[in-house]
């Protein structure tokens, strides 16, 4: 009988098929990492801004990039050890790449197969149920359908999508060995069951830091790529165009997510990032079903359509940083903390509640409690409303008690489209645009201790110990102060709005000796030193039990800053209160955020920040 399985297991002997319009990227990426091209030279790694990057040199003298984030390597000496001990019959079938949806896992499978191709490996990327693309040694890739064709120890790339849940049943095959590396989503239902058939082991994914994501804008804007989004993009050179939201502010506002930042990069900024961005958000309420969204903040069991619709639009699963060590681990869920990373994405999360009764939204973070990272950010979200339905005066303190005071109830309460204005009434409550820099809501009052003075009060809710304050959104606030008539009797002053005392102190202790620098004054700046201190919100007795524990929780969680002094969680971040020694991002953002000794050229960067939250 003629062995036919033996015959058609040889990639040789399949009908080979040439690639369709969508599948040219291979090709290109063939001929980029091949050391079969005669223009190449062997693989190299460079290091810019502290993110490396392998590329080739080509005959030209030009480079072609990769990006390599800190882990990438591991993986890759992983997956090729395992496959080392597949071969004795001892190793592991397979691996899966597990992570937030959005944040790039695809780019790993590109810079696995670049190795790949450049290190003589036989490789399969698969993207479809029925199509695969083939990259044989020393060979132009081709297309390939059907259940034959490809090497018995190639590496297959599985890049799961909403067409493609899990490897296809050809690669699952009794007697199949080839080593399959999954990218997937925390759905157990994607890859579960072929890993625990396969014994293949699960890699959770970090998620992505601010200098990562400037490195890959730079590698879209000036290198060829393959498609890394759901839209073809086009950046010029030189950054985006004007008032189009640029990657870094959409990494600020809807956290790190690559794919929601690639989506979103040709929208227009208006200044109000709520209604710009409205169409990223899914339609309804994710409030409806509670239960569930609990159940997959503390159970990482994300498996229902009521789950999966928007669910990780606002929740990010953080698994445990990447020490340089394997984090492979058995195919079972990691079972990893969820946050919400951005402010702005927990206010947009409150809105889509605003209908309800205010005790509703208590409720709501009451039950969401288990997972106190998503419960603070509800707090810090919902604490404008609970500040205007409240019938106690809230207590400014300050490190100096004569400067003590209150502020009585009833508060009216004013949402503005775009940012502060001259024009602001007494005792009224005004909120910025979701997503404005530096603080939440402001309001002018009377000076207790100067019947013809103004106190303008900036008020940031934070349940952190450490929060830093950028100056983008105070530099704007003072320009519109410094526009009115009474401009020289207005004293401004930073509080933060805390539910409990202890946090107060040691969010505001930093700022009680010089308080927060600024400058002041149109034409000619003055430097400032804005008074700063707390406020504590009493929460209802219902909640302050379980969400204390929470608070006491918060104060080990590892938070850092983006640029735009949103807190955001990400692996490898220090502790806030045991260590000064931060990362990129933090680095970033003090950068981003201090002072300009240079007056002219701080005018012109405070013009252009006006002009940018001002202009409709």
């Amino acid at each position: 009988m003629k062995a036919t399985s033996v015959v058609h297991s040889h990639p040789w002997n399949e009908v080979q098929l040439p690639l369709a319009v969508w599948e040219e990227w291979a090709a290109e990426w063939y001929q980029t990492f091949s050391p079969q091209e005669e223009n190449h030279h062997p693989l190299d790694v460079i290091e810019q801004d502290g993110i490396k990057f392998n590329f080739v040199r080509l005959r030209t003298g030009e480079e072609e990039w990769i990006i390599e984030r800190p882990e990438y390597p591991a993986i890759w000496r992983y997956i090729k050890e395992a496959m080392a001990r597949l071969v004795s019959q001892r190793g592991i079938g397979g691996l899966v790449i597990w992570g937030q949806p959005g944040i790039g896992k695809r780019l790993f499978l590109f810079y696995a197969l670049a190795l790949a191709i450049h290190e003589q490996r036989p490789a399969v990327w698969c993207d479809s149920e029925e199509r695969i693309i083939l990259f044989p040694v020393g060979r132009a890739p081709y297309a390939l359908e059907g259940q034959t064709g490809w090497p018995a120890d190639a590496v297959v790339f599985v890049d799961s999508t909403a067409h493609l849940v899990q490897p296809p049943a050809k690669f699952l095959r009794h007697g199949i060995r080839n080593f399959i590396v999954q990218a997937t989503s925390p759905n157990e239902r994607r890859y579960k069951g072929w890993a625990k058939e396969k014994w293949a082991n699960l890699w959770p994914m970090d998620l992505w830091s601010f200098e990562e994501l400037r490195a890959l804008m730079h590698l879209l804007r000036t290198k060829s790529t393959p498609p890394l989004g759901s839209n073809v993009v086009t950046l010029a050179a030189d950054g985006v165009p004007p008032r189009v939201y640029s990657a870094e502010r959409l990494f600020e506002l809807l956290g790190p997510s690559v794919r929601a930042i690639i989506d979103n990069l040709d929208i227009v900024d208006t200044g109000n990032p709520a209604a710009d961005l409205a169409s990223h958000f899914a339609s309804g309420s994710l409030f409806a079903r509670v239960a569930d969204h609990v159940l997959a903040l503390t159970s990482s069991d994300v498996n229902t359509a009521a789950q999966m619709s928007g669910f990780h639009t606002f929740f990010f699963a953080v698994p445990p940083p990447f020490e340089g060590t394997s984090k492979a681990g058995g195919y079972q869920n990691p079972l990893h903390k969820y946050i919400i990373p951005t402010k702005f994405l927990a206010g947009i999360l409150m809105d889509t509640v605003q209908t309800h009764e205010l005790q509703e939204q208590y409720s709501f973070a009451l039950q969401f409690s288990p997972a106190p990272q998503v419960a603070r950010a509800l707090y810090e979200a919902a604490f404008i409303r609970m500040m205007k339905q409240s019938e106690q005066p809230l207590q400014l303190e300050f490190s100096d008690p004569t400067f003590n005071t209150i502020l009585s109830p009833p508060l009216l309460l004013h949402d503005l489209p775009l940012a502060p204005h001259s024009e602001m009434a007494i005792n009224v409550l005004y909120v910025p645009p979701r997503g404005f820099p530096s603080f939440d809501a402001y309001l002018l009052i009377q000076s207790p201790d100067d019947d013809d003075g103004l106190l303008a009060i900036m008020l940031q809710a934070t349940i952190a110990r450490k929060h830093d304050v950028p100056k983008t959104g105070i530099d704007i606030f003072l320009d519109a102060l410094d526009a009115r008539p009474d401009a020289n009797k207005i004293v401004p002053v930073f509080v933060f709005v805390v539910p409990l005392t202890n946090i107060g102190t040691d969010v505001s202790r930093p700022f009680w000796n010089n308080g927060i620098g600024a400058k002041r004054g149109l034409g000619k700046y003055e430097r400032i030193n804005i008074r700063t201190g707390y406020a504590v919100m009493e929460l209802p007795k219902t909640l302050s039990y379980r969400l204390e524990t929470c608070f006491r929780e918060f104060s080990e969680f590892p938070f850092v800053k983006t640029s735009g002094g949103d807190d955001l969680v990400v692996p490898g971040a220090v502790d806030v209160e045991t260590n000064t020694d931060t990362d990129a991002i933090s680095k970033a953002a003090r950068q981003r955020s201090s002072d300009d000794d240079d007056d002219d050229e701080h005018t012109s960067k405070r013009q252009h920040q006006e002009g940018h939250w001002q202009e409709a």
